[in-house]
């Protein structure tokens, strides 16, 4: 083919705009989407947490980006930095969070109730009397116990001292 002829088949060839429309509006409407993501992604790393509502989204969005890091690879750093940075702000709310006093027996049964825990599952920490008399506030929870207490329920030993 000349360039003649390239030249009189380019004039000839129409350009199909009326694809244009609904292709901008799709455009539009994924930049839009875009923003808002980059803009709770923004919030949720930047913002102060301020109540436990606040701490369940930013769980359910950290969970997300961990569901999306793993479906696809290409994304995997950059979706697991933001979750990490998501979930430090998370970190810093509950360390902000004064637990009210207690007295070690009642953190235990506290516990036992939350974790479905019965007397005879600490056995290997202390007899059942020994629990059931630490509970009724007739004997008080001995550094070894707590030790034990501490391990068996993943807390810190002055949880329980």
């Amino acid at each position: 083919m000349t360039l003649q002829n390239q030249a009189d088949t380019s004039h000839t060839a129409q350009i199909d705009i009326s694809a244009l429309g609904p292709m901008m509006e799709l455009l539009a409407g994924a930049f839009t989407q875009l923003a808002s993501d980059g803009l709770t992604l923004l919030n949720a790393i930047s913002m102060d947490i301020s109540s436990d509502e606040q701490v369940a989204q930013r769980i359910e969005l950290a969970d997300e980006l961990y569901m999306v890091a793993d479906e696809q690879p290409e994304l995997a750093q950059l979706c697991v930095s933001f979750a990490e940075m998501i979930l430090k702000k998370v970190e810093e709310y509950e360390e902000d969070i004064e637990l009210p006093m207690a007295a070690p027996r009642e953190i235990l049964a506290l516990l036992m109730k939350q974790h479905d825990v019965k007397q005879k599952d600490l056995s290997g920490i202390a007899g059942q009397s020994t629990i059931s008399e630490i509970l009724s506030g007739k004997r008080d929870i001995t550094k070894q116990q707590a030790i034990s207490l501490a391990a068996f329920f993943k807390l810190p030993a002055d949880t329980f001292l």
